[in-house]
């Protein structure tokens, strides 16, 4: 027996080791071979599909994904345009109040002329006409002043906006 457990040369069992094996061992290790077999094809199922459904998951991902990035997007386009209606709304509003104010200040000023708490300064009115042409010339140096920071300066322009009410209704 000790010869037939030796290794052959090659480091391969020699075919006495072969003829030590019963019959039973042998059944016993092609059925446990079988076994492992089995296992590690329904391993390979189980695995496959795990992996086919994290595949499907991520498509699925990727396509929400994509879709929130578009929505975002339309977002952000739409907080812009939100954005410069409100800057508009508030400009036209503040205009609004500005013209308020001068309408009602006027109405006093002309209540207070009819009640004869003024007088006029000069009787003859073409006298002025030199004086406000000149006025009106430097009206319009200042808003061309203020037109050029405006263009130079965007971030101010809403504050040039309000100066810019201010002068021109004058």
């Amino acid at each position: 027996m000790a010869r037939a457990k030796q290794a052959a040369p090659g480091g391969r069992l020699s075919k006495d080791t072969h003829a030590a094996m019963t019959k039973g061992q042998l059944t016993k290790a092609m059925a446990d071979l079988e076994r492992s077999v089995r296992d590690t094809h329904r391993e390979l199922q189980a695995t496959d599909s795990r992996l086919q459904a994290l595949e499907a998951q991520r498509e699925e991902l990727q396509g929400a994904a994509a879709e929130a990035d578009q929505a975002c997007g339309d977002l952000r386009a739409r907080e812009q345009v939100l954005q410069a209606e409100l800057s508009q709304a508030l400009a036209n509003k503040y205009k609004l109040l500005l013209a308020t104010s001068r309408q009602q200040k006027q109405a006093k000023r002309f209540e207070d002329m009819a009640s004869g708490r003024y007088r006029p300064l000069v009787e003859d009115a073409s006298l002025l006409d030199g004086e406000v042409t000149a006025a009106g010339g430097r009206l319009e140096a200042l808003l061309g002043v203020c037109s050029a920071i405006r263009e130079a300066v965007p971030q101010l322009a809403g504050e040039l906006d309000k100066v810019l009410c201010h002068v021109t209704e004058v």
